[in-house]
């Protein structure tokens, strides 16, 4: 019996020293301060913190993504016409005219656009051709503004007469290229993800 007694002291000693170790080092690992750290009073206790670490938040999403609703698209009709020329960069030249209803009267365009240039840009009415004042590209929000010269009234049509270029570039996006092998040459094509 007293065998017994002494095996269980033997084995509840080795368990609390265990414990008491992992206790001590859990302790020391929590609140020793570590190199390039210094501990800092917060709402939520004591802690620590490194002082030369910069903390970054991610960038806020532009505000803003649709476009007013003045204007509603009735209709589309576009031409593409895809170069695939290296040398001069895939330019796309393009062609778009959009058959607009005008439900509030404001005095801009607004359309999705990225990476293009528009070289002429033309709005008519039933009786009337405006005057485009500016074009403004928005870049962070993929936006081409149209300044006019006139308000366009509500419950009217225009058209929106667009000539542009862009380039036909491989990141997936839009109208983009890719190019396979076959026979020893490089062959381009062009994908979309875009229905139409």
């Amino acid at each position: 019996m007293e065998w017994k007694a002494v095996r269980y002291g033997a084995v509840g000693a080795a368990v609390l020293g265990l414990a008491a170790v992992t206790l001590a080092t859990l302790l020391t690992y929590h609140f020793a301060p570590c190199p390039g750290m210094t501990p800092k009073e917060g709402r939520e206790g004591r802690g620590l913190f490194r002082e030369d670490f910069p903390i970054f938040a991610p960038p806020d999403p532009p505000k803003d993504l649709r476009l007013p609703r003045h204007l509603f698209p009735l209709e589309y009709h576009l031409r593409l016409m895809p170069k695939f020329d290296p040398v001069n960069g895939f330019p796309i030249d393009g062609r778009v005219e959009i058959l607009v209803e005008c439900r509030e009267n404001g005095r801009n365009v607004t359309l999705h656009a990225r990476n293009m240039t528009f070289y002429e840009v033309r709005v008519l009415g039933s009786d009337r051709e405006f005057d485009v004042l500016d074009v403004e590209y928005d870049n962070e929000r993929s936006f081409v503004i149209l300044h006019l010269d006139q308000d366009l009234v509500a419950n009217e049509s225009y058209a929106v007469l667009i000539e542009f270029r862009a380039e036909l570039t491989t990141d997936l996006a839009g109208l983009y290229r890719s190019t396979y092998r076959e026979q020893n040459f490089t062959r381009y094509d062009n994908g979309t993800f875009l229905y139409f």
